[in-house]
């Protein structure tokens, strides 16, 4: 079985994981149900009071899941926080820190997903997470002990790994678990807080003259709402478990897709089995399925394991890389050829602004330094933003695409405040020369998306089937920009478009793509897939720049090989 089909199986195995959450709600309604008819002397089953039940039981899972949701509502860096972890900076000149920041940089180039903000955790286990609700807000930590541990290709497979996380979605679906479990406990939690209130109040005082009052009725609703409160928090650790281990199989394909070297992957899995995954911190006991391996003891017989055996996922890499239909390793890209000067300057917020500055100043030395007064004085941006014109001016449009992807971590460093005029002076210079070229809107579009995405994430919801007239819209401008006329006619053909296209609208694209962004995963692969197909082997230059931002607003990976 190759990779793609091993995605698609964890995948659907995953639906039906989830709706056991359901289930475990249903649990605990049936259970306090029970409880009342018999301590009422009601029939077996009473719709009404089945009814208030499910209603108060749902009202305190939901009100549970909202307050985990809020907590963790700025996406993966709420979560490294709760963890105890240490943001490195994209400057950083640490040792350990580079190594980790170039892994992981190399990891977003081979897998087409924006660099994500990067933690150290203060563990001496090897372990690793990702966390966030998008590829804006997305973190990825690493423990101390895997830093200390593990060799640069190791490394690679667990980055790797993490990477399959972020562009599959599952790092959404396990936040969102996070908040779910938490508001199943919430029942147990309020059970435990109304007995020790009636505890207190004299309700559990033998001969107490209150023994038949509120305190001994706190005392005894308390009790039943802890107990059938653990009944779903029983039922919901299992499916955590359930859905934590299937998408492990999948990230671990992924990963190998990604690094091309099983062997990388495979040995820090090795290593797990003899230094150990404990994360000693407390949050963990909520976030045990974001990790990369085991991070809390699995108890009763491994029933509760986040994680496959260690065995199993080194046997089915193994197999898998055998069985892959690309067993060749393909280079891996390691940087975007940039001068040093350029590569560094990207690593803190000023210079970053002043890379994307430089990427949009013109070419026309009028129009430049008309530009360049539209820039704000702060001292020595406007000199990057030149130097960055002059060493980027040969740069081809999808290494300028890709090198502003790499300063998207300096970028979201910048306060609100900052961000906003970032934003407004990055629109003057587009519309200097009174046009918008295709390159410009695309770098807007990438850039716009992820900082307002990084301060409020995107809820994204998959109910609603993609608009063809969107993806017409986009199919449209990319084979516009391609100038291949025989790319519409495979665009139609492969999508069965009948409707002839209007003319290319780049202005009308950034709503297509918002739209198709709520299309369901299975879809947007596909379409993404069909797009790249259409355009041949070796599109355009700007078509390849065009692409990477399409791709990335439908949180699709990139990949053009056969």
């Amino acid at each position: 079985m190759v990779f793609f089909d091993k995605q698609d199986n964890a995948r659907r195995r995953t639906v039906w994981l989830v709706a056991g959450f359901g289930a475990s709600v249903f649990c605990i309604v049936a259970a306090l149900h029970l409880a009342a008819t018999r301590a009422l002397e009601l029939p077996l089953f009473e719709p009404r009071v089945f009814a208030g039940i499910a209603t108060g039981v749902l009202a305190f899972v939901v009100i549970g899941w909202a307050l985990k949701t809020r907590e963790l509502a700025s996406g993966g860096p709420a979560v490294a926080s709760m963890l105890g972890g240490r943001l490195v900076p994209a400057a950083s000149e640490a040792p350990g820190d580079r190594r980790l920041l170039n892994v992981v940089e190399e990891m977003s180039l081979a897998s087409g997903v924006p660099v994500p903000l990067v933690y150290v955790l203060p563990e001496h286990g090897i372990n690793a997470f990702a966390a966030g609700f998008s590829t804006s807000d997305a973190a990825l930590g690493v423990t101390q002990g895997a830093l200390d541990s593990l060799s640069r290709e190791e490394l690679q497979g667990v980055v790797g790994h993490e990477f399959s996380h972020i562009l599959n979605g599952d790092m959404r679906l396990n936040v969102h678990l996070i908040g779910w479990l938490h508001g199943i406990f919430f029942i147990a939690a309020t059970g435990g807080l109304l007995a020790r209130i009636g505890l207190h109040s004299g309700g559990g005082r033998r001969g107490s003259k209150n023994n038949n009052s509120l305190p001994a009725l706190l005392v005894l609703c308390g009790a039943g709402l802890y107990l059938t409160g653990w009944i779903g928090v029983f039922f919901g650790r299992l499916i955590q478990a359930a859905v934590s281990r299937q998408r492990e199989y999948l990230a671990d394909a992924s990963a190998v897709q990604f690094t091309r070297n099983p062997g990388g992957l495979a040995g820090a899995l090795k290593k797990l089995q003899t230094e150990g995954s404990r994360i000693e911190a407390e949050p963990a006991r909520e976030a045990g399925h974001l990790f990369f391996g085991e991070a809390l003891r699995a108890g009763w017989f491994g029933m509760f394991a986040t994680h496959p055996p260690l065995e199993r996922r080194i046997q089915e890499i193994q197999g898998a890389a055998i069985e892959s239909p690309k067993p060749t390793p393909a280079p891996l890209p390691e940087s975007i050829a940039v001068s040093s000067s350029l590569d560094a300057r990207r690593r803190d917020p000023l210079g970053a602004e002043g890379v994307v500055f430089g990427l949009l100043l013109d070419r026309d030395e009028t129009v430049r330094e008309h530009q360049l007064t539209q820039l704000p004085d702060t001292p020595g941006l406007r000199g990057l933003a030149l130097q960055t014109c002059v060493e980027a001016v040969h740069l081809p449009a999808s290494k300028k695409i890709a090198l502003v992807e790499l300063a998207l971590p300096s970028l979201r460093m910048l306060s609100p405040g900052q961000a906003e005029d970032f934003c407004r002076h990055m629109e003057s210079l587009i519309s200097a020369d009174s046009r918008v070229e295709i390159f410009e809107w695309a770098l807007r579009d990438l850039v716009l998306r992820h900082l307002r995405e990084s301060r409020n994430p995107r809820r994204i919801h998959t109910r609603t089937p993609a608009a063809e007239a969107d993806a017409m819209a986009v199919g449209a401008l990319l084979a516009a920009v391609d100038a291949n006329s025989g790319s519409w006619q495979a665009l139609c053909k492969r999508f069965a478009w009948y409707t002839p296209p209007g003319e290319a609208d780049w202005s009308k694209t950034s709503f297509a793509l918002e739209r198709l962004a709520c299309a369901p995963e299975k879809w947007k692969r596909m379409f993404v897939a069909g797009l790249i197909d259409s355009l041949g082997p070796t599109p355009k230059d700007d078509t390849q720049a065009l692409l990477r931002v399409v791709a990335d607003a439908l949180g699709q990976r990139l990949d053009f090989s056969p």
